[in-house]
This record gives C-alpha cells, structure tokens and sequence, in this order.
C-alpha cells in the first residue's frame, strides 16, 4: 500500500503546531537512538543523532525518551511515509485503563518541530508490549519486543532501538583548601552517568573519618547527588566513589588544618628521685594575635606554689623550677594556655617510686667467732632525708662485726665476724626521700657442736710390769678428765 497516497486520501486538518507543543519534563528519562522497523511504513527514526538530521547546533532536533521507572516514552519519531510520531503521556490514550505513557500517536504532514506545520492525526500505536533491560550490554541497553501501529503501521520491530550508556563522572565539592582545626565543611557530590541500576557510591576519607564514610545505592533514575557536613579536625582528603557495570568514577578533595595552637612541656614523664628539682620548661604557638593569651599551671594531688602562683611567663617560653615530694606516688605537673575559645594543656608526671632492699648471708650459720658474707641490692634507692647514702644498716645479737652499721651503699657487700654464742640479726633499710623500703633482714645463727676425744696407746701390747705411752687429743672441749679400769699399778692416769 501505498502510505502516503492513503493519507492523502483521509484529508489533512491542521491540530497542532509541532515546534510549540510542550512535553513533561522528566528529568530521570534517558535518551533512545536508533530506528525501529515496520514492514508497512520502513524504519522509524527514534533520534535525529540516528541519521544525522539534528542540523546546525541541533537546529532541527528531534529524539524519544523512556523512562526505567515507569517505562514512559515521550518526545518525536520520524518516519518518511508516515512523518511525525508524538509520544505525549499526557494525552490519553485510546480505550480504559490504557496508559498514556506507553502509546504513540502517528501524525502526517509537512513542517518540523523547530518551524512549525500542520499535521494530521493518523493512528494510535501501542508500545505496551516493549521492554527495555535495566543493564548495559556493551554499552547499550536495547530495547526489546514489537509495537502495534494498527492497520496503517502495523508490527514494529523495537530492536534497533537503544539507550547509549552515559558518559560517568563523580564531582565533588567545594575545592580543598586550608581551614582552622573543628571547620564544619558541607562536601557536595554529583555523579552523572550514575542514575541507573546496580549503582554503588562509597565515601572514604584519608585518614579514615567518623562520618565521611560507608556505601550509598542511589535510587533509580534519580541524578545521583547529595550532601553532608563534616568536621575537619586534622588534615584529610575526602573521596567519593561511585561504580556500575565495572566503570569507577572518584573524585577528591583535600582540607588541610593550619597549625593549631599548642603547649609543650618538658621534660618528658619520667622516674625521678624523692626531693629533686626538676626545671620544667613549657612552649606555646599559634595561639590567636587578637585578644591576650595566659598560662597558668597546676599540679594533681600535691601543692607547689612555685609551679601554681601567678600566671607563667612569657607565654611563648620559660621555665620554672618545681620541687618533686619526697615520698613516693605520682607528680603531675600541668600548664594551660587559653586565648577566647582556644584552650591548650600540656602534661608530665614524675614519679617517685617506693625503695626496695634485698640481702642475703653466706653461711647462716658459723661458730662462735665465725664469718659470715653479706650481699645486698636495693632498687629506686637514693639519698634519703639526713642520709648521706641510700641505706642504712643495724644488727642486733651476737657481739664484734662492727662493720655493719651506719651508711651503706645501694648495692655491695661486707664480711662480718660473729662472736659468742648468739644469733647475729643484720638489717639494712633504704630510703627514696622520705619513703623508706621494707627492711630487709637475715640472722645468722651460732652453732656450738659437742666436743670429741681420740687416745691411742702404744704399744698396745705389754709384758707384765710393763709400760705403755698414751696419746690424746680433742675438739671442742675446755678440759678433759681421764679414767683407768683394770690391771694394777699404772701410776700417772
């Protein structure tokens, strides 16, 4: 048949100027290209891009749109028998219960849509039964399914029929830039070429952030888009990723915190002896220009008027002696600069730590007159208050070893001479300022063991009258006594 000869035989009436006709404005529609063929009517040219026939600067552009969420078609085709296709969802449609959205409506005549010209309703066309997948194949997503243009069109073949995958970019503002410490800065993110399924946005921080992280799945057909408010503490550059059909898009950007304001002091935490002086020493920097700036210090547990009278100065730096107690515990030490809303501390603690002592004896046990070695060791032992050495050490029982008592040394050790028969207890105490350790104490004991005799005779052997020579000794023993049994005679026993 031939297709124009049989619209020219319905007659023209002029319904519409084709350049000023206004279409919804969907704004998560994607653009179709291609053509679709019918065996009645040819192919049918779904974006003027198809074939090249946008003219200058789009002067005469024509295109179709679909929508994913509802599957909407809206916009102009052409087709050369036919002319003019309009999908328009707010026309309605033909019959009850139809959509609007998924029907065309053919029109004839002469004319473009930018000039204007007079077209003729030709014939309703049914697209319910076209699909379009939700998943780019290279780089496509083709539609899929036939049309029905009645008796004039007839069967539309939707194959050729396709959306082009977006070009895919992610944005991220505003631009990095260098902000105070604690800014609240609103990052703002788009990602064009994102708005379709299986998309996956991820938002990463270096160093990692509180808040500046995790996925999104944006909703479909939405242009992908967002914002949020951060807290830029410390130096951090903020990503946002997003990801689909194996393409990734990141954009950065980097905030960078100026100096803050800070206190140093010094010297570090450390063990100390009871009753030093240590200098402490304390820096400041970047504090604001505007307004004053002061310092003060204070201490945690004990007083020290020296470190909490007054306000320390200069402020940028100085020292102060501070006297560290004499027992043993923790001494902390604290400066605090402020300046408005700015307020900066710094720390240290000395510590004096409690004496210990260990002593042994070797032997624990002598005769009366014996010796003994005595080893000792202490640890955190210094010079206590009216000491002239850490330790000091004491005995009791026994009698001489007149070297142990008085001064000793933190470690060393001494032979002592254990007279009578008594036990000899040694002590040795030593001191950390005024804390004094556990004493340490061993006793060496005196022995006194029984006392033994040995006589021999020779010889052994004697005839009647005769003499024999006695030979004795013993241990132990002041005197012995001597006794005869037997023979007779024997004067001098």
């Amino acid at each position: 048949m031939n297709i124009k000869k049989y619209i020219a035989q319905i007659g023209f009436v002029v319904i519409a100027i084709l350049g000023i006709v206004s279409l919804p404005n969907f704004v998560s529609a994607a653009e179709l290209f291609g053509s679709a063929w019918s065996g009645n009517v040819g192919w049918i040219t779904f974006n003027c891009a198809t074939n090249n026939t946008c003219g200058v600067n789009n002067s005469t552009k024509y295109n179709v749109n679909i929508t994913d969420t509802t599957g909407y078609l809206f916009g102009y085709a052409w087709n050369d028998n036919v002319g003019w296709i309009r999908f328009d969802p707010s026309v309605p449609c033909p019959g009850a219960g139809c959509s609007s959205g998924r029907f065309a409506r053919a029109l004839s005549g002469t004319g473009s849509i930018s000039t204007g010209g007079t077209a003729e309703f030709t014939g309703w066309i049914d697209f319910n039964n076209v699909t379009i997948p939700s998943n780019y194949v290279n780089g496509r997503r083709n539609l899929s399914g036939y049309a029905w243009g009645g008796d004039v069109i007839g069967w539309i073949d939707m194959d050729g029929v396709y959306v082009a995958e977006p070009a895919k970019s992610v944005t991220l503002a505003p631009s990095g830039s260098t902000v105070a410490a604690g800014s609240n800065v609103t990052l703002s993110w788009t990602a064009p070429g994102y708005q379709m399924a299986g998309t996956t946005c991820t938002k990463t921080a270096s160093p990692a952030h509180s808040t500046w992280n995790g996925t999104i799945t944006p909703p479909l057909n939405v242009p992908v888009a967002g914002t949020q408010s951060v807290i830029v503490n410390t130096t951090t550059t903020f990503t946002m990723s997003c990801t689909n059909n194996g393409t990734t898009k990141s954009a950065s950007q980097t905030f960078t915190v100026s100096a803050p304001a800070s206190v140093a002091l010094s010297p570090a935490s450390q063990v100390v002896s009871g009753g030093v002086m240590v200098p402490l020493n304390w820096t400041s920097s970047n504090f604001p220009t505007t307004g004053t700036t002061t310092c003060v210090g204070t201490t945690s547990g004990f007083s020290n008027p020296n470190w909490t009278t007054g306000n320390l100065v200069p402020v940028a730096a100085g020292s102060r002696n501070a006297t560290i107690g004499t027992n043993a515990g923790a001494y902390t030490y604290t400066i605090t600069c402020t300046n408005g809303a700015v307020s900066k501390s710094a720390s240290q603690t000395y510590t004096v730590l409690a004496p210990t002592v260990t002593m042994t004896a070797s032997p624990t046990s002598v005769t009366p007159g014996g010796t003994t070695y005595l080893t000792w060791s202490s640890t955190n032992a210094n010079t206590g208050s009216g000491n002239t050495t850490p330790c000091t050490a004491t005995k009791s029982g026994g009698s001489g070893g007149s070297v142990w008592a008085g001064s000793k040394p933190a470690s060393g050790n001494a032979i002592s001479n254990v007279v009578g028969t008594t036990a000899a207890t040694y002590t040795l105490i030593c001191y950390n300022g005024a804390t004094a350790s556990t004493p340490a104490t061993v006793t060496v004991n005196v022995v006194t063991p029984p006392p033994t005799a040995t006589i021999t005779a020779s010889p052994t052997s004697v005839t009647p009258g005769g003499t024999t020579y006695l030979t004795w000794s013993s241990t132990n023993a002041s005197s012995c006594t001597g006794g005869k049994a037997g023979g007779a005679g024997g004067v001098g026993w």
